[in-house]
């Protein structure tokens, strides 16, 4: 009944302009140890089946400039962050790109392999990069905020010159926004290598524990850069 109401309540207010500002501001609960609570990682799959704007973020810069051109904009949105950043320092990185309205961020430029995260997957995509910098491979960095298809032009102009992609996606939506951007990739780009690290939801999930992405780095660079 509630994606009901979200579903067809918002095909009301789509056909009108409205002057006022309507913000859902919750957390996604994604830490894993609140068992099957934890379990509704799955922004895509609200903003899919609602066609309703909605924005994530995963650090200091980001967060500011979403809020400060998302909150109080005319119209209807979801904002939204993972608990488990919430326990954690708040990273703070430098910029390189922004798309204009937050949709999505690029932090580092680089020559031999892009990187793509989704949904609060950026802190293991800076980690991937990383260690790659420290084995003398330079790697580009985006973060996708943006939980519906968007032009994503100025990433598939890096990645044509890469050819290497990596994607990481740290939710559990079954309609994920990953797969869709890859689908596109696929269309525009010409890949040598590529690895997409994703999660697959198994029984346990739906009891409390650690349910963050468990990712072996060094044999991701090994898998995209191996002749």
């Amino acid at each position: 009944l509630g994606i009901d109401h979200l579903v067809n309540t918002y095909n009301i207010v789509r056909q009108s302009k409205p002057n006022a500002s309507f913000t859902i501001f919750p957390v996604t609960v994604d830490s894993g140890f609140e068992g099957p609570q934890s379990s509704l990682n799955n922004f895509d799959d609200f903003c899919s089946i609602a066609g309703v704007d909605g924005y994530s973020f995963t650090n200091k810069y980001d967060a500011k400039a979403i809020i400060a051109s998302q909150l109080v904009k005319p119209g209807f949105r979801i904002l939204s962050t993972g608990q488990r950043l919430l326990r954690e320092d708040t990273l703070e990185l430098g910029i390189l790109h922004q798309e204009v309205s937050g949709k999505y961020f690029q932090y580092k430029k680089g020559s031999d392999a892009t990187i793509v995260c989704f949904n609060q997957a950026l802190q293991y995509g800076l980690e991937l990069s990383n260690l790659m910098q420290e084995k003398s491979i330079s790697s580009s960095l985006f973060s996708i905020n943006f939980h519906l298809q968007t032009n994503y032009q100025s990433i598939f102009e890096d990645i044509n010159f890469t050819k290497r992609l990596i994607i990481i996606d740290d939710s559990k939506s079954k309609n994920r926004l990953s797969d869709k951007f890859f689908s596109e990739v696929l269309g525009v780009c010409r890949l040598k290598k590529y690895k997409i690290v994703s999660r697959q939801i198994q029984v346990d999930d739906y009891f409390p524990r650690k349910d963050g992405l468990e990712i072996e780095y060094n044999d991701i660079i090994s898998d995209i850069f191996k002749s």
